[in-house]
């Protein structure tokens, strides 16, 4: 039995928070200022979303896509609301209130939310118009002051680009990790069997226990039938689809990173601690082998179809040993899921 002792996967995470979302974001398109009356208005716009994680970005980064820069050129303090939405994907706009002193800018960037029954029929990238208002309000009533659209490429509902707005959104890959998705539960109930006692526990009995908890859930996986779909993801540029784990389950197929979510999605739900390995062009599974151990195992998912769960595992343990080293480069990511739950990044299911 193989086992990789893990210095690095507690630091990538910590970065991840602390660095990540102290950055000064890149944005898209943007209107040259305008001037009206005695303010100077500039919106910048994020010209193409990622939908699915909109919700969680947004509420860790406390801001949304379309940041309004506002100088205020008169001799007194005003009050502005700027309200942004999405033509026919919004069911109401976001809205940000922020007084801003005579001579002074400030920025307001309203957090808003994409209507999830619209989200769901996004399968492919879709164009929209922002629509963006902007009042002012003397304590009485408000003044309209500024309106503006500007279009916006809506990505589709299943993908993660793996950077945004200047920000590494590896991490985010853990929003299709579902251990409360009814698809695990149903999946777990009759993977049991394997199971030793036919029971799943956690951590309860004991690391040895715990291999063979994986080992069931991976045994379950084959006897359903779980087939590898070719295919490479393309990290660490561009974008990537994920399925989410009822899918793979329902069609019985996945690439390495489907197979990997589905099966931390099962690890986390019986209170294990899973990983996914993200490296150039590949993705895997690992999990720490006690509550926040540095000593992990590691296993191949898209070996279920084929090989025995020894000879996955014997294949994920070579295949991290070869790239752990890069780890501090960042061209190889960890995604503690379970740490990042924990955060606030709350699963899609």
């Amino acid at each position: 039995m193989k086992r990789f002792r893990m210095f690095a996967i507690l630091v990538s995470v910590i970065a991840f928070f602390s660095l990540n979302y102290g950055q000064t974001s890149a944005h898209g398109g943007q209107n040259n200022g305008t001037t009206v009356g005695d303010y100077t208005i500039t919106p910048i716009y994020t010209d193409e979303l990622p939908t699915a994680l909109l919700k969680c970005f947004e509420s860790h980064r406390g801001g949304g896509p379309v940041d309004v820069h506002i100088k205020n050129n008169s001799h007194k303090t005003v009050a502005f609301t700027v309200s942004v939405s999405i033509q026919d994907y919004t069911s109401s706009p976001g809205t940000e209130t922020k007084s801003i002193g005579a001579g002074d800018t400030g920025t307001l960037s309203p957090i808003f939310f994409i209507d999830p029954e619209k989200l769901a029929t996004l399968s492919s990238l879709t164009q929209s118009t922002y629509q963006v208002a902007i009042s002012t309000s003397n304590g009485e009533r408000d003044n309209s002051v500024y309106k503006d659209s500007h279009l916006v490429q809506l990505m589709a509902a299943d993908v993660l680009p793996w950077k945004y707005r200047g920000y590494d959104m590896t991490g985010f890959a853990a929003l299709w990790v579902t251990p409360t998705a009814p698809a695990i539960e149903e999946f777990l109930a009759t993977a049991k069997k394997y199971a030793f006692k036919k029971e799943f526990v956690g951590y309860a009995w004991g690391k040895d226990n715990v291999r063979r908890q994986v080992e069931a859930i991976f045994k379950a996986l084959k006897k359903r039938g779980m087939s590898y779909v070719n295919g490479e993801i393309s990290f660490p540029v561009g974008s990537q689809r994920i399925r989410l784990p009822e899918d793979a389950l329902r069609e019985e197929s996945a690439n390495c990173i489907d197979g990997s979510v589905l099966m931390a999605s099962a690890l986390e739900a019986i209170d294990l601690e899973p990983l996914l390995v993200i490296i150039p062009h590949h993705c895997f599974l690992g999990w720490k082998i006690m509550p926040g151990s540095k000593d992990c195992e590691f296993l191949e998912t898209t070996m279920i179809g084929t090989n025995s769960f020894e000879q996955a595992c014997a294949y994920g343990y070579q295949e991290y040993t070869n790239c752990a080293k890069y780890i501090r480069t960042g061209s190889v990511k960890l995604i503690d899921t379970k740490m990042l739950h924990n955060g606030g990044f709350v699963p899609f299911r």
